[in-house]
């Protein structure tokens, strides 16, 4: 066959072989389901960004394929595009994850607990909303003051009796949180670092009325050069570059093309089945392209320095939420190094393995170092209640990591065990003495 004509063929059978596939597919009733694939687990499409400007407008030039839409804000670097829903989460109209909206004017009888953090506070990788630790949390107690109001002769009685031996079986009982309604807000953002997370308290987060705060963070300061005070999108920088717009808009036309084709969507699909890099899920705003051990700090000033922008952010959290008389649950991010060796599974030991011996020793020294700052802090504010989850991930039989940072869903149900244990007690009932 003369090569010309070669050459206009091979399209041609490209293009029926294409349309052959798209009728199978179809056939099978596969099509929503490889059309929603975009060359990489599905779940972690639904969490990957989807940047936009501060006005909602699109920006050529930086991935765009995820699900999670994040919008550049002047104040916290970037905030949740309010009201979005993608098959493993719901975003309400303030920009939290719920899927109620949430009045700023709390009412009397609420009591409102704040988690805030990072992309494991905020629930990465979960299935859906109610997988989260934040929302697990809210069920069991506002499923604890059920039992009470339904049982009540199984609790502690409010007034307690005179007799001596029945005060005794009444003090045996266990004891009752406050009858109210409880709400657990999940203000996370994934990618924050603490000065961002510090800026959203302040300037949004405060208005909500929290009664207790949960933050969770620090792994991102750990991979963060100490020269960012906070981080964000860059939308804004790029879309003011327009040589760098047009090539961006041009080369995610041909890939966007490339990759919706269903010759090469049933390859990776069935066949591939390629994984994310690491870097991608833990440290969505990476843009130095360094792998996860080279994006720890190199030596021990940079180490020192990321550790003392933690300690400074957390030191003016601590201070902001002491003057308001409210405690901060504050729990660093928990991490694959954290997990007993006979406890890991056969995953999370490749993880870890795969890693290599450089980035075990940085994270490990990292936290180490996180942990002592976490303890300075205290030192200075009664407020601050540590709640270390190493015990717990290493106490729990099954596969506690889906990378470095992220929990399955059974996890972050130990997770929330873990915090109801911690914050029942500050909100127990006080049985008073007879007669009063």
């Amino acid at each position: 066959m003369p090569l010309p004509l070669l050459l206009a063929a091979l399209p041609l059978a490209l293009l029926v072989l294409e349309l052959l596939l798209r009728l199978g597919v179809g056939l099978a009733g596969k099509g929503d389901e490889l059309n929603a694939y975009q060359g990489e687990p599905t779940i972690a499409t639904a969490y990957r960004f989807k940047p936009f400007t501060a006005d909602q407008q699109t920006v050529k030039g930086i991935p765009g394929y995820g699900e999670l839409a994040v919008q550049s804000h002047p104040l916290t670097g970037y905030q949740l595009v309010p009201n979005q829903e993608n098959a493993a989460l719901k975003i309400n109209n303030q920009g939290l994850r719920s899927a109620a909206d949430i009045p700023t004017n709390k009412p009397k009888n609420e009591v409102r607990i704040l988690v805030i953090g990072g992309s494991t506070a905020f629930g990465a990788l979960t299935s859906k909303n109610a997988s989260t630790f934040a929302q697990q949390l809210e069920n069991r107690l506002n499923q604890q003051v059920k039992a009470q109001k339904s049982n009540p002769a199984k609790f502690r009685p409010n007034v307690l009796p005179y007799f001596a031996d029945e005060m005794q079986k009444a003090l045996a009982l266990p004891a009752k949180v406050r009858n109210a309604n409880y709400r657990v807000i999940n203000a996370a953002v994934p990618g924050y670092l603490s000065g961002n997370t510090l800026a959203d308290f302040t300037t949004r987060l405060q208005r909500y009325q929290p009664n207790i705060v949960v933050l969770m963070n620090g792994y991102s300061d750990l991979l963060t050069p100490a020269t960012q005070v906070a981080t964000d999108l860059a939308t804004d920088q790029l879309a003011a570059q327009p040589v760098s717009h047009l090539w961006g808009s041009v080369r995610e036309g041909i890939q966007g093309l490339f990759h919706h084709l269903y010759l090469t969507k049933t390859f990776r699909y069935w066949i591939l089945k390629p994984e994310p890099k690491l870097e991608q899920l833990v440290n969505p705003l990476d843009r130095s392209g360094n792998s996860l051990p080279d994006q720890l700090g190199q030596d021990d000033k940079a180490l020192k320095q990321r550790v003392d922008r933690y300690r400074n952010n957390l030191q003016q959290l601590a201070n902001i939420t002491g003057n308001s008389k409210i405690p901060l649950v504050v729990s660093l991010t928990p991490e694959l190094h954290q997990r007993q060796t006979d406890k890991q599974s056969e995953a999370e030991k490749r993880r870890f393995e795969a890693l290599g011996k450089t980035y075990q020793e940085r994270v490990k020294t990292g936290y180490t170092a996180l942990d002592q700052a976490v303890k300075q802090v205290k030192s200075k504010r009664r407020n601050l209640i540590i709640v270390p989850l190493s015990k717990t991930i290493n106490q729990f039989d099954g596969e506690v990591f889906q990378d470095t940072i992220h929990l399955t869903d059974e996890a972050q149900t130990a997770v929330s065990n873990r915090l109801y244990q911690t914050i029942a007690p500050m909100l127990l009932v006080k049985p008073k003495p007879f007669g009063s």
